[in-house]
């Protein structure tokens, strides 16, 4: 069936209530339609009534507890995740829901084991990575959250969220070298792919450590640019436009001292040169 035909077929099926004969197929694919659809309330009916009609594919109790996740019901969804994962105990999902479940929850630990177990199913998705580097990076375990977000970036991040938490945490340990050529990486990455909107102002961040970073280095018009791009995003603007100010005045003063240096040396030139008699 294409597209549009599995269109209309869901939505005929969810204009009735479900008739106890309705195979699990069915119920499975109007479940997704409503999930996709962001009606999770309408998707977990019917991912729930798929269970009861077939308690042994570990698809639909996963799929049921992605769905509760969707309505910050942890408990419901650990529930769900736990039910798929004691028929298999393969699906790296399962494992994987679990860890975002107990993360919500402030339980770093859990979150950990769970993220683990799901690496250890799907070690090359960088989404696992990012989760196991970030649950690194909150019970301050530095080492092993940089190895983390440094092989999710490996394994092509495309949205940049580990490029971004890798940078802040090396710009965290007054690593600022290191946070330089990732910032610059990143808005490089920015500027020709375009970035996801949860990272739309990071670019102001970046551009805000960057202008911070050229200033303690000296290079005052390299400054200067990063400062004015600051005040392009909202959380960064009245910021960037202090330290564009601060730019401005220390390249100033570098110029002034220059200048004078330049008048003294001719000075002293002045005096060494004695007049032809």
């Amino acid at each position: 069936l294409s597209s549009g035909t599995n269109f209309c077929v869901v939505h005929n099926y969810s204009q009735y209530k479900i008739p106890p004969t309705l195979t699990h197929c069915y119920v499975l694919l109007v479940g997704n339609f409503y999930g996709l659809h962001g009606d999770h309330e309408k998707a977990i009916v019917y991912f729930r009534r798929a269970v009861r009609l077939n308690r042994h594919d570990h698809s639909a109790w996963v799929l049921l507890g992605h769905e509760y996740m969707e309505l910050r019901n942890c408990t419901m969804a650990i529930e769900a995740y736990c039910k798929g994962i004691e028929i298999n105990k393969n699906d790296f999902r399962g494992y994987y829901g679990l860890g975002n479940a107990y993360e919500i929850l402030k339980m770093p630990y859990f979150a950990l084991h769970y993220f683990r177990q799901a690496h250890k199913l799907k070690p090359s998705d960088s989404r696992i990575l990012f989760s196991l580097g970030y649950c690194y990076d909150q019970l301050g375990l530095n080492e092993e959250a940089k190895k983390c977000y440094r092989r999710a970036i490996a394994f092509k991040d495309q949205e940049g969220t580990s490029l971004v938490k890798l940078a802040k945490l090396h710009a965290k340990l007054g690593e600022g070298v290191e946070a330089a050529k990732l910032y610059t990486k990143f808005i490089a990455q920015a500027e020709t792919k375009g970035v996801a909107a949860h990272l739309i102002d990071e670019q102001g961040f970046a551009h805000l450590f960057l202008a911070r970073y050229h200033i303690s280095k000296g290079s005052y018009s390299e400054a200067e640019a990063h400062a004015h791009k600051c005040t392009e995003f909202v959380p960064t603007r009245d910021e960037g436009k202090s330290v564009l100010q601060e730019a401005q005045r220390m390249k100033a003063a570098a110029q002034d001292s220059s200048n004078k240096s330049g008048v003294e040396e001719l000075g002293s030139l002045d005096t060494e040169i004695s007049p032809i008699s």
